[in-house]
């Protein structure tokens, strides 16, 4: 399944008559379901992150909603969390030591998240991963 957080807008036949409600349109929309644990994504994003495997695809990490529910997500006692993984491409020169220092920090980054990076030099090898996994 495919989960987007701020909303779900219908496809094909399912598109007529659909309810948009709830479809985050604006930055403000954003801020007011970020304070709203009650707001389905967030209940959601925080089920899905405590319970299954997620696989990010194109997504920066840099959304402090997503990282207080990752964040939550690995708190409590219980069974250990599930590992989620992320594409994440090599930052440009990844040889030399600026690069390597870069790709070094988000790798200690997503630690902190339980996210682990799939390391990819373009988003053409992508494809190719979900075939292996699929």
């Amino acid at each position: 399944r495919v989960y987007h957080p701020h909303g779900y807008l219908p496809y094909g036949a399912e598109s007529e008559g659909a309810v948009t409600e709830g479809v985050v349109f604006s930055e403000e929309e954003y801020h007011r379901h970020f304070f709203n644990s009650d707001f389905w994504a967030n209940k959601v994003q925080a089920r899905l992150f405590s319970t299954k495997t997620c696989l990010f695809v194109g997504v920066s990490f840099t959304d402090p909603n997503l990282r207080r529910l990752l964040d939550f997500s690995n708190w409590g006692p219980g069974a250990p969390r599930p590992e989620h993984y992320a594409f994440v491409r090599l930052k440009a020169g990844a040889t030399d030591r600026a690069a390597y220092l870069q790709n070094y920090l988000v790798s200690k980054d997503f630690e902190t998240l339980r996210v682990r990076p799939i390391w990819i030099r373009d988003f053409d090898e992508i494809p190719a991963f979900l075939k292996d996994i699929m």
